[in-house]
């Protein structure tokens, strides 16, 4: 909550939280016969890899950290659903990868998800604070 990442910083938090993650998920991977050998890409399928692991993450987590001062935790959790639609946007874009119709509406769900999760019964003369944290 709050205090842990004003204890420790939110991407110090972060870090520790994607560790553990791994760490808890290795044994379910060992077990499950997925991690007997590395997987064989060429050259370019390491590069994409290594690239989408270090800079794409850093720019996740540095945006999600961000948010962080402007937003609740809680809050700006939702948003990091809109990752994945972007990427495939993204790959649609600059990759001309298929967007397909299944695609469009999993996008229209995702922020139409987004915007039931924000929905609240506000006062609609109350002004809105922009860069203060709101108590849910």
């Amino acid at each position: 909550g709050r205090p842990v990442f004003g204890k420790y910083g939110p991407m110090f938090v972060m870090v520790l939280a994607v560790v553990f993650g791994v760490l808890a998920l290795l044994p379910l991977a060992f077990a499950s016969g997925r991690l007997t050998h590395w997987p064989r890409f060429s050259r370019e399928g390491w590069q994409a890899v290594i690239f989408l692991g270090t800079v794409g993450a850093a720019i996740q987590f540095s945006l999600f950290t961000w948010a962080l001062r402007w937003l609740l935790p809680s809050r700006a959790v939702i948003y990091l659903t809109l990752n994945p639609i972007t990427a495939i946007l993204l790959a649609g874009v600059m990759l001309r990868e298929a967007v397909t119709p299944v695609l469009i509406v999993g996008l229209v769900l995702v922020i139409a998800g987004i915007f039931v999760a924000n929905w609240r019964d506000v006062d609609k003369g109350a002004p809105v604070k922009i860069g203060t944290i709101q108590q849910e």
